[in-house]
C-alpha cells in the first residue's frame, strides 16, 4: 500500500498512521468520507437523491475532484446542505430524515 496512494487521501493523518491504523483492523476516516462521497454521487446518479443536495456541485465536479484525490473534507465543507454534511462527515443520517420529513 505504501506509496501506492497520494498523500492528500491520507490528509490529516500521515501515511503511518493510516498503515498503523488499518493493520490493527481500523478503517481510517478519511477513506470512510471518500466512500460516502461516492455512495452519494451513485445515489443522485440512480435518481435516489435530489441533484439540489450536492449544491453548489454538480455529478462532474465532484468526480473530478475525487478523481484527482482532492480531499473529501475540503468537499464536503463546501456543500450547501448542511444535513447531508453533517451525514457525510459524522455517518448520523437523523439530520437528512429530519429533512426529509419538513420537506
Amino acid at each position: 500500500m505504501t506509496g501506492n496512494v497520494p498523500s492528500s487521501l491520507y490528509w490529516p493523518d500521515t501515511q503511518e498512521a493510516v498503515i498503523m491504523r488499518m493493520q490493527s483492523g481500523v478503517m481510517p476516516a478519511p477513506f470512510v468520507r471518500r466512500m460516502r462521497l461516492i455512495n452519494v454521487l451513485s445515489a443522485v446518479v440512480l435518481g435516489k437523491l435530489d441533484v439540489e443536495l450536492i449544491a453548489p456541485f454538480d455529478l462532474e465536479d465532484i468526480h473530478h475532484i475525487l478523481d484527482k484525490q482532492i480531499s473529501q473534507d475540503a468537499i464536503i465543507d463546501q456543500l450547501k446542505n448542511d444535513a447531508l454534511a453533517e451525514a457525510l462527515m459524522t455517518g448520523n443520517l437523523e439530520p437528512l430524515y429530519q429533512q426529509a420529513a419538513a420537506g
